[in-house]
Formats: C-alpha cells, sequence, structure tokens
C-alpha cells in the first residue's frame, strides 16, 4: 500500500525504533522561488528518497520480526529435546524391564515344563502299570467267569440230558411192565426181572425198540425189583404165556404181578418227579450263582477303576 504524498522539505516520521535511531535526511534548502525543472527534479529526488527510506524500514521491520520468531522458535524448541529425551528414557527402562521379566519368565516355564514332563512320565509309567494289572485282572476274570459259566453250562445239559435219559428209559419200562403185568412167565421172576427186561421175549403188546432202549442196571436202585432169575443169568430168554383156563396159584400170581407193578409204577414216577423238582432248582441255584459271579466281578472291576482314579489324583496333587 502505498504512502501519503508529503510536502516538499518535510522529513519522514520514523515507523519504528530502529527508524527512530537513524539521523534523520539533510532537509533541502528552502526553496528560493526554483523554476519548474528543478521543482520536479527535487520532487523525484524526495520521492525516492521516501522510497529508500521506506524500502530500509521494511527491510528493519521484517529483520526483527524474523529475529523475534527466531528468538521464540528457539525458545519452544528448547524443552522439546529433554523431554523427548525423558520419554526415550521411559520406553527404554520399560523395554530392559520387559527383557528381564521375559528372561525370568522364560526360565520358570523351561524349569515348570521339565518338572512336569518328569512328572507327566511318572504319571503316564504309573497308569500304564495300573492299566495293565487292570486289564489283567479283567481277562483273567474274565477268564474266569467263563469257565465257571461254562462248567455249569455242561454240567446242566448234561444233567437235563441224563434226566431225559432217566425219563424216557423209565416211561418205556413202565409200558413194559404194564403190558406184561397179566401174563405168566416161565423165569420164577417173571417180569419184573431187570435183566429180562432186555432180554426176554416180551408180548406182542411192549415194542421191541422200547424194550432195546431201557438200561435198568443204571436207572434205579437193586431194592426196587426183584433180583435176576436162573434163566436170565444164563442168557435163557423167559417166556410169557396165559392160559385159557388159570388155577386159583396162576390167578394169584397175576393179581400178585399186577399190584407190584402198579407200585413199582408208582413209586418210580414219585422218584422221577422229585428229581424233575431237584434239577429245576439246580439249575435255579446255578443261575443265581452265576449272577452273583457276574455281580462281584462288576464290584471288584468298579473298585479298581475308583482306585486308579484316586491314584491319578494323588499323582496330580503330589505333581
Amino acid at each position: 500500500m502505498s504512502s501519503p504524498r508529503r510536502e516538499e522539505g518535510e522529513t519522514p516520521a520514523p515507523t519504528n525504533a530502529g527508524d527512530a535511531d537513524m539521523k534523520p535526511a539533510a532537509a533541502s534548502p528552502p526553496p528560493s522561488q526554483p523554476d519548474a525543472g528543478s521543482d520536479t527534479k527535487k520532487r523525484k529526488e524526495l520521492d525516492g528518497g521516501d522510497a529508500e527510506m521506506k524500502d530500509e524500514s521494511k527491510g528493519d521491520s521484517k529483520d526483527e520480526t524474523k529475529q523475534e520468531e527466531k528468538e521464540e522458535g528457539e525458545a519452544e524448541e528448547k524443552p522439546k529435546p529433554e523431554k523427548r529425551r525423558r520419554i526415550d528414557d521411559g520406553k527404554r527402562s520399560a523395554r530392559m524391564f520387559g527383557n528381564i521379566l521375559g528372561t525370568l519368565r522364560k526360565f520358570q516355564d523351561d524349569e515348570g515344563k521339565t518338572k512336569k514332563s518328569e512328572a507327566a512320565q511318572r504319571r503316564a509309567a504309573t497308569q500304564s502299570r495300573i492299566a495293565a494289572r487292570l486289564q489283567t485282572d479283567a481277562i483273567q476274570s474274565s477268564a474266569l467267569l467263563a469257565a465257571e459259566r461254562e462248567l455249569r453250562a455242561v454240567q446242566s445239559a448234561l444233567a437235563a440230558d441224563t434226566f431225559l435219559d432217566r425219563q424216557l428209559a423209565a416211561e418205556a419200562r413202565h409200558q413194559l411192565l404194564d403190558s406184561a403185568k397179566g401174563y405168566l412167565s416161565t423165569t420164577p421172576s417173571p417180569p419184573l426181572s431187570r435183566a429180562g427186561l432186555g432180554a426176554s421175549s416180551a408180548p406182542r403188546h411192549p415194542s421191541r425198540n422200547a424194550m432195546n432202549a431201557v438200561q435198568p442196571d443204571q436207572l434205579f436202585p437193586g431194592d426196587l425189583l426183584p433180583s435176576a432169575s436162573v434163566a436170565s443169568a444164563k442168557g435163557i430168554s423167559a417166556l410169557y404165556f396165559l392160559p385159557k383156563i388159570l388155577t386159583p396159584e396162576q390167578e394169584d400170581t397175576l393179581r400178585r404181578q399186577e399190584r407190584d407193578v402198579a407200585e413199582l409204577i408208582e413209586r418210580e414216577k414219585s422218584q422221577i418227579e422229585g428229581e424233575r423238582e431237584r434239577h429245576a432248582e439246580t439249575r435255579a441255584a446255578q443261575g443265581k450263582k452265576l449272577r452273583e459271579l457276574r455281580q462281584r466281578v462288576d464290584e471288584l472291576r468298579a473298585q479298581e477303576k475308583e482306585k486308579h482314579v484316586q491314584k491319578g489324583q494323588e499323582m496330580d496333587v503330589e505333581a
């Protein structure tokens, strides 16, 4: 912005403190009615001097402004390096402290891992031994239980087969005796002889297969039947006959035979029924014993498993 024109012969006023120290320009001599050319020349010189003074004042103000800004910047910049140094020192200390803590933790972790690995190895070895022992015990218990079960099954099957054989033999024998009780025989002890049952020639009523299936010596005690006859002992087959006209002695013999056969059949049936009941009771007792054995084995397995768990917990606490 251009400054206002000053009158000829006036000295420009100082703009700031720097301008005030400067010496004022020499005043021009009072005009003595100069001519127009000289006036124009003088005016130009005054204008040039004013412009130089303005430039000098502007340069001085700029220099002062720069100096003030520089001083203010230096005043602002001086504390920053100290603050940054303090921040850097704090960060460096935190990093060093963190590195130290990390190193200590690493050593602690390595030591803990070593201890844990050793304890885990001992625990694994103990658990493997316990598991092997439990497996061995379980295998032995299972084998023992299976053997006992198989033995009892074989015994039960054998007893059932024996009982069935005896029952079938008794039924065949009863059928033979019942059909032969109405006949007379050439032997002293006609149809009640055990030896004569399989070797005698029976009448037409009993079947030959039923007679051959009978094994009376293995079925019932000897006191149930009369002793073997002389004919059967010599291997002679008995002959059965029935006269058309019976004598009183023959009638008494037939009645006695019918009575003895009926009593014998009734007694043997009672024995068979009692044996059937005992067989059923035996099978029930065997089944109960088998269930008890199974329950006992399950209890032992549960106890061993509980001991194994407790041992593992104790080892964990020790570790």
